[in-house]
C-alpha cells in the first residue's frame, strides 16, 4: 500500500504535526505500508529528520515573498491552497496512491477537493472544529467532553471518524517507557518545562522567576527548548545561576526526561499525551487557539491543571498554582492514576488498523 503523508514544519507551526506523522508512517511500514512525506521547505522545517528516518520526502517549493497571503500565513501555509494542490499533484501524478494523509492548518475541503481524482482514499488529521473537510478518514486525538455530533456539518455522513486520545500518535518508546513507570508518589524533586521548540520567552522568563523563590531552590528543573528559540542566551544564563537547572536544546523525544520527572510545566500541544500516558502531573498554559478547548476538558475532569492563556496569565497565578501543586501530594497521585487510565499509548496501532480496514 502506498500512502503519502502532506505536512509541514516551520519556526512558526512547530515540529508537532511532523512529529505525530512520522509516528504513524513507523507504524504504517511496519505493516509493509510504502510511504513518502510531502513537505515544504520552509524556515525552520523537519525535512532532515524525515530522511534521517529512512522515509522518501518530496521537498515542495520555499515559497517567494509575494506568494504569502495573510490568511494562510496565520495558518502556515506560506502559499494558497491552489498552489500547493498544483504541486502536490504534480508530484503525485503516474503514482498509485492508495491513501493521502494531511495534517495542516491551512488545508480543509478545498485542498481535499482538488486531490480527489489523484488518490484512492484521504485522511484528514485535526485538531481544531473550524472548517469542512472531504475525507474518508478524520482523526481528531483531543479530549472532548461530549464527542457526538462534533463534525456533523464539517464531513460527509459517510466519513469515519477517530476521535479522543485512545487514537493518540504516540512513540512507540512512550509504550515501553509506560509499562516501566510507576504511579506518581506524591513529592515533586525534579520538574519539566516545555513550551514548545520555539517557546515565547516572555512566559518562559515568567515560569523561570518562580523558581528563584527560596521554597523551590531545591526543585531540580529541565528547560527543553529549540536552537532558535528568542533570547536563547538569557534561558541558559538562569540556569547557570540557579542550582539544579538544565537547558536542553537537541531533544528529539522527551520521553527520558518525562519518566524522570515529577511535574510538568508547558503548553498543551502534542506533548499533552504523551504525559499523560507516562502518568505526569501538569500545569498547562496554552499558547494557542488549537489548544484551548482539550485543555480546559481535561482540566474539568481532574487530568491537569489549565492555567489559562499564555496572554493572560501572571506569574503570580503561575507562583500560586506551583506552590499549591507541591502542598497536594494526594492531587498528584489521583491526578497520575487518572491520566494513566485515559491513554494506553496504542493509537498508532488503532489508526493504522483504521487505514487498512478502508481500501478501495
Amino acid at each position: 500500500m502506498k500512502i503519502v503523508i502532506r505536512t509541514d514544519a516551520s519556526f512558526k507551526i512547530g515540529s508537532g504535526h511532523i512529529m505525530r506523522c512520522l509516528n504513524l508512517a513507523i507504524g504504517l511500514r511496519k505493516v509493509g505500508s510504502d510511504v513518502i512525506f510531502f513537505s515544504r521547505n520552509l524556515s525552520g522545517n523537519m525535512n532532515s529528520f524525515i530522511l534521517e528516518n529512512d522515509f522518501g520526502l518530496v521537498e515542495l517549493s520555499k515559497p517567494e515573498n509575494k506568494q504569502i497571503s495573510n490568511v494562510n500565513y496565520s495558518k502556515g501555509l506560506f502559499v494558497s491552497q491552489e498552489q500547493d494542490a498544483k504541486e502536490t499533484i504534480s508530484n503525485i501524478q503516474g503514482e498509485v496512491c492508495d491513501w493521502l494523509v494531511v495534517d495542516h492548518y491551512g488545508l480543509d475541503q478545498k485542498w481535499e477537493t482538488l486531490l480527489r481524482p489523484y488518490v484512492k482514499n484521504i485522511m484528514v488529521i485535526d485538531d481544531f472544529l473550524n472548517r469542512a473537510h472531504d475525507c474518508d478518514l478524520l482523526l481528531n486525538q483531543n479530549y472532548f467532553l461530549k464527542n457526538s455530533n462534533l463534525y456533523n456539518e464539517l464531513v460527509a455522513p459517510e466519513t469515519k471518524l477517530l476521535l479522543g486520545p485512545k487514537y493518540a500518535l504516540l512513540s512507540k518508546d512512550y509504550l515501553i517507557a509506560r509499562k516501566k513507570n510507576k504511579i506518581h508518589k506524591g513529592k515533586i524533586n525534579r520538574v519539566l518545562i516545555y513550551f514548545g521548540s520555539s517557546p515565547n520567552f516572555n512566559l518562559l522568563s515568567k515560569v523561570l522567576e518562580v523558581f528563584k523563590n527560596d521554597a523551590m531552590i531545591h526543585i531540580a528543573l529541565d528547560i527543553v527548548i529549540g536552537m532558535n528559540t528568542p533570547k536563547i542566551e538569557s534561558i541558559k544564563s538562569f540556569s547557570e545561576s540557579r542550582p539544579n537547572s538544565i537547558v536542553h536544546t537537541l531533544v528529539p523525544n522527551l520521553v527520558e526526561l518525562m519518566c524522570k520527572s515529577h511535574l510538568f510545566i508547558g503548553a498543551g500541544g502534542i506533548t499533552t499525551w504523551e504525559r499523560i500516558c507516562l502518568g505526569l502531573p501538569s500545569i498547562i498554559i496554552t499558547t494557542g487557539k488549537n489548544q484551548e478547548l482539550s485543555s480546559k476538558a481535561l482540566a474539568t475532569k481532574r487530568y491537569q491543571q489549565y492555567l489559562g492563556d499564555s496572554h493572560i496569565v501572571t506569574k503570580k497565578k503561575i507562583s500560586n498554582a506551583i506552590m499549591r501543586t507541591l502542598n497536594s501530594p494526594n492531587m498528584l497521585i489521583e491526578q497520575s492514576k487518572l491520566c494513566k487510565a485515559l491513554v494506553d499509548a496504542n493509537g498508532v496501532e488503532r489508526v493504522s488498523k483504521s487505514i487498512l480496514k478502508i481500501v478501495r
